[in-house]
């Protein structure tokens, strides 16, 4: 099923059980809030729409950590002012940064987007990772504030579909039982239960709260995956340098592993010092 047909399936529901509640002698109003509105509400520390049309600064709306454009540019490379989600709560002159597996972009020092609790989230379009795509990095080492979004290159159960990491020195966790504690590095989701390498655009909140791995929150297109949805990795998702990427682990292209995103990214927030709630996640993606 492809993605605007599932919206289109969704927003048919809602207009249903608007009737349905019109039917019973209630009301019922049914809007779209505008995404980058609700974002700000939230106060993020930094947040780059990536609406620009050339090459140079991805713009910080709401910080001064404008990124920089990496990597080859042009037809069946990078492309700035690539197609977005296409969602009504971006508006109509939505735009996005299109990696391809040949482009990313530079955030500076990762230290300054490290801590033990932040937040991360976004818009990705993944078309099938090569084994280790970034949508997000620090690039920190430090157990304490390393974060990183990944995508592996196996599929279902195996290897990792959409990965979160806290540790990249520390692999996953046991086959048998549920991660625990500040000894387990990362995990992934696997393919079968949420597919988010099919080339369509999802949504992510992904955050983490100190060292145990239990506390990350990952929402994925309005959905919580809670622990019982995770699975080993498989691996340790490592580090490429100290600079914060978006769209990558190693700049500008991904070097030869392609751990540039096969794709698109869009509408990249960060809460540095805070954890947003499932709640606020759900509402977020409900605004586009």
């Amino acid at each position: 099923m492809s993605y605007r047909f599932a919206l289109k399936k969704r927003i048919s529901a809602v207009a249903r059980c608007a009737v349905a509640l019109g039917c019973l002698g209630g009301t019922s109003h049914v809007a779209h809030a505008d995404y980058a509105s609700t974002v700000l509400s939230l106060n993020p520390t930094h947040y780059w729409r990536l609406n620009e049309t050339t090459e140079g600064s991805a713009i910080d709306e709401v910080g001064t950590l404008n990124g920089t454009h990496q990597g080859f540019f042009g037809d069946g490379l990078g492309e700035i002012g690539a197609e977005g989600p296409g969602l009504p709560g971006l508006g109509e002159d939505n735009l996005a940064f299109g990696a391809n597996n040949f482009a990313s972009i530079g955030l500076g020092d990762g230290s300054a987007l490290a801590a033990s609790t932040m937040t991360v989230s976004g818009f990705f379009l993944e078309n099938g990772s090569e084994g280790g795509d970034r949508f997000w990095t620090n690039n920190q080492t430090d157990p304490n504030t390393s974060f990183q979004i990944f995508f592996g290159g196996g599929f279902n159960d195996v290897a990792a579909s959409l990965g979160i990491g806290l540790n990249p020195a520390v692999n996953g966790f046991p086959a048998a039982g549920l991660p625990s504690g500040s000894g387990v590095g990362n995990f992934h989701i696997p393919d079968s239960t949420v597919p988010t390498k099919d080339g369509v655009w999802h949504h992510i909140v992904a955050s983490r709260n100190g060292n145990d791995i239990e506390n990350v929150i990952v929402v994925i297109d309005g959905v919580n995956y809670p622990v019982d949805t995770w699975r080993d990795s498989t691996d340790t998702w490592g580090t490429t340098g100290s600079d914060a990427q978006i769209a990558t682990r190693t700049p500008p292209d991904g070097g030869p592993s392609q751990q540039a995103i096969n794709g698109s990214v869009d509408e990249m927030a960060v809460w540095i010092g805070r954890q947003l709630t499932v709640a606020e996640s759900i509402a977020l993606y409900q605004s586009a």
